[in-house]
């Protein structure tokens, strides 16, 4: 890459799949706009050591012999979990700047111990998410007469699947209502970490699917879609319905906040998606408990982490609410039409690249 005099350098490192990488590789293409960047997907080297940038923690850079060499290090860290390990709080600590995409997270690492001043920079949607949609095959596979309810997610143990599919399922199933709605979930690829445990909730839905009369119907896509395939899934959504355990920031429920689709989630301070959501006015939370997290497999967190876990009858009232009360949901969406200018400043790509930016210029210039 040709490098100019007058950029900053900057070094920019990212290792992790899913939402991560995605966000990652969005933002790199974008700093090399303000920056003389080099960064691991680009197989360079940094000239310079001025500053570099980690998106998510990464033991092995931290330690390595070069990372003192930096001038400024900056984080960039979602949180998901309430107990983080010491020895990660140090890891923390070792940064002159972490950046958080919501206030739950920049709470979770200062309630542990994490001395390093925190920026908010929140994720983002891109103003394609407006575009009018194009036809797509995928259409004939939707059921345009019923009322869709819509998942998307890497089914993860925190996303609550379990409780998704069970909630629904005996909401609707052997009732008027039953030919009425559909449950729509797109998942990843094929991901080896947690293949069986998603194939071993599928048996147990059908399982449960065999015990009514006319059961509720579940219908998944696995296989890749792209931005315009899912921009018609999107647009057929009526609610959009996540059982998320805790969620650093949770980019689905900011795209449909946008579309102005109402939501149903769990009511969890510990969630970065109360930034921008309003229990009882574009969505509809359930309350929840915390419990000791089951399946947690990111290593930054303690045995003791807590999920926030719903009573399922309240799942099941939940869904119906969302079902019988439609209507009023999008009445009191006016508070969305009303700050709809200011969500697009604030969670527009564009100018969350500035907020980027600025935050890194500033503090190499502290």
């Amino acid at each position: 890459m040709k490098k100019e005099k007058n950029k900053t350098p900057l070094h920019f490192c990212s290792s992790l799949s899913g939402s991560i990488w995605e966000i990652s590789s969005h933002l790199a293409v974008e700093f090399q706009k303000h920056f003389n960047l080099t960064c691991e997907f680009l197989n360079e080297s940094p000239e310079k050591k001025e500053v570099l940038l980690l998106h998510f923690l990464d033991p092995s850079i931290v330690r390595h012999e070069e990372f003192k060499k930096f001038k400024k290090k900056i984080l960039i860290q979602p949180i998901d979990g309430t107990i983080i390990k010491k020895d990660v709080v140090d890891l923390f600590n070792e940064f002159d700047l972490i950046i958080s995409p919501a206030n739950a997270s920049r709470n979770i690492l200062q309630e542990n111990g994490v001395t390093t001043k925190i920026k908010i920079i929140p994720n983002y949607y891109d103003s394609s998410l407006f575009d009018s949609i194009k036809k797509q095959k995928i259409e004939k596979y939707i059921p345009k007469d019923k009322f869709i309810f819509y998942h998307e997610s890497t089914l993860h143990p925190r996303k609550g699947i379990e409780f998704l599919y069970e909630g629904f399922v005996k909401a609707f199933s052997d009732t008027k209502h039953v030919n009425d709605v559909v449950l729509i979930v797109k998942d990843n690829l094929y991901n080896i970490g947690n293949f069986k445990k998603i194939e071993r909730l599928k048996r147990e839905t059908i399982k449960l699917q065999k015990k009514y009369t006319n059961p509720a119907n579940i219908l998944k896509f696995s296989s890749y879609l792209n931005e315009e395939e899912l921009k018609v899934l999107w647009e057929y959504t009526h609610c959009y319905a996540t059982m998320a355990k805790i969620e650093g920031f949770g980019i689905p429920m900011l795209r449909f906040n946008l579309l102005e689709k109402p939501i149903l989630c769990l009511n969890n301070k510990n969630s970065g998606y109360n930034d921008y959501l309003k229990n009882g006015m574009d969505c509809h939370m359930i309350p929840t408990k915390q419990i000791i997290a089951e399946d947690e497999f990111m290593w930054l967190y303690e045995k003791e982490t807590e999920w926030a876990v719903p009573n399922i009858d309240d799942v099941v009232s939940g869904f119906r609410y969302c079902f019988n009360h439609h209507d009023d949901m999008l009445n009191d969406f006016q508070f969305i039409k009303r700050n709809h200018e200011m969500k697009e400043k604030k969670y527009l790509f564009q100018n969350v690249i500035k907020n980027y930016v600025n935050v890194i210029e500033d503090e190499l210039n502290s």
